[in-house]
């Protein structure tokens, strides 16, 4: 099992004052989401069995939920909002003097896990009516199939989508960046 990342004490207190949010995940996969009751608006994932049993990244994860998803980051490749990623972890090195952390994608089980978990904290959604049930790309490892998998949506009756269509180039998916610890 991996070693399970945290923020040094001076990361968390730069990231909160900056307007970020730190959630602590340990590894939940899709299936545990679901015995938890967390409901899902789509059924494809029934359709890859090794997707519902992959796990979240075990770290803490910081997010903005304020600028959750990049700007102009849909309508993209996977390459191009990849990069758009990389772009942002330079940026935040820079402008927050943050050096030991950086920015990935995510993979599909660690964005699901962090939509429950947001709105479980907070009440409120990353996604939903309020972004025009955007959905943000996700990056699973290789032997995962599919994949890249976008996960959002968030319907009122709180169930999030996730959908198997990786390679469209799509105005409702978006790149999120979540920041981890290195």
């Amino acid at each position: 099992m991996a070693e399970y990342r945290r923020f040094s004490l001076a990361q968390k207190e730069l990231l909160k004052q900056e307007g970020g949010f730190i959630i602590p995940s340990n590894g939940e996969t899709i299936n545990d989401l679901k015995k938890r009751r967390k409901k899902f608006w789509t059924k494809q994932q029934e359709d890859f069995p090794l997707l519902k049993t992959f796990p979240s990244l075990r770290s803490e994860i910081a997010i903005f939920p304020d600028r959750f998803y990049l700007p102009k980051s849909n309508n993209k490749t996977f390459r191009e909002q990849e990069a758009m990623v990389v772009q942002f972890e330079q940026e935040l090195k820079e402008q927050y003097d943050l050096e030991k952390v950086k920015a990935v994608l995510g993979n599909t089980p660690t964005h699901a896990f962090i939509a429950f978990s947001y709105h479980a904290e907070t009440g409120k959604r990353l996604h939903g009516k309020e972004y025009n049930y955007a959905y943000v790309r996700t990056k699973n490892p290789p032997a995962i199939n599919p994949r890249i998998v976008d996960v959002g949506f968030f319907s009122d009756q709180n169930e999030l989508g996730i959908n198997c269509h990786p390679e469209q180039n799509d105005y409702l998916v978006y790149a999120a960046p979540l920041i981890l610890p290195k």
